[in-house]
Formats: structure tokens, sequence, C-alpha cells
């Protein structure tokens, strides 16, 4: 998602839409559950001028569907690989903090006596 659409997602335009689009709407339109709904994209081609039939209204579980973020449809890790993810990120936030000390110590090198 680039900020734009991000910005876009914040605007009182699109709240103005979405909130149009709950009011009239009411229910998911796959499953008909009236909780946690969220206004679906079905189509970016009228990104920022959107039509109403561009637009769905969807619960979060059937919205998750539609973008495959569901956990069961996701490859599970095995805890080997869940490990070596751990430590790829450990090893990544240390090298941040060396470079970080690192970086602290030449900006401030040779200033010992200067104060």
């Amino acid at each position: 998602m680039d900020n734009k659409y991000k910005e876009y997602l914040r605007s009182k335009e699109w709240l103005e839409i979405r909130l149009d689009i709950l009011q009239t709407r009411k229910k998911c339109e796959r499953c008909g559950s009236k909780k946690c709904l969220h206004v679906h994209h079905k189509t970016y081609k009228n990104i920022y001028n959107e039509e109403p039939e561009d637009l769905e209204l969807l619960c979060s579980k059937c919205h998750e569907n539609e973008h495959n973020l569901l956990k069961s449809k996701k490859k599970k890790q095995s805890k080997k690989q869940k490990r070596l993810t751990q430590l790829k990120k450990g090893r990544e936030k240390k090298l941040r903090e060396i470079k970080i000390r690192e970086e602290n110590f030449r900006k401030y090198e040779g200033r010992e006596g200067v104060y």
C-alpha cells in the first residue's frame, strides 16, 4: 500500500463514502454478518473516484479471505524455520544497535576535552 492510498483512506472523502456504504448495505455481502464490517475495493481501476459498484461491504473474515490472509491459507512454518527467523531478527537487531553505537562514537570522537 503506497502512502497516497494510505492518506486517501484517512481522508474525509473516503470517510463519507465508507459511512454511506455502511449505512446503506448494513451487513456482509457474502455471509450476512453485521459484525466488524470493512469496505472492500473490488477493483482499483477507479481508485480515488470509486463508484458504489466498485465497493463491497465485507465482514473481517470475508475480507481476509478475499485478500488471502487467513492463517489456514498461509503455509505454516516448522519449528526450525520459526527459530531461524527469530535468530535472523535477533542478529539484525544487534547489527542495528552496533551501527548506532559506532555512529555515536564517530560523532563524538575527538571531543573528549571540548565542553
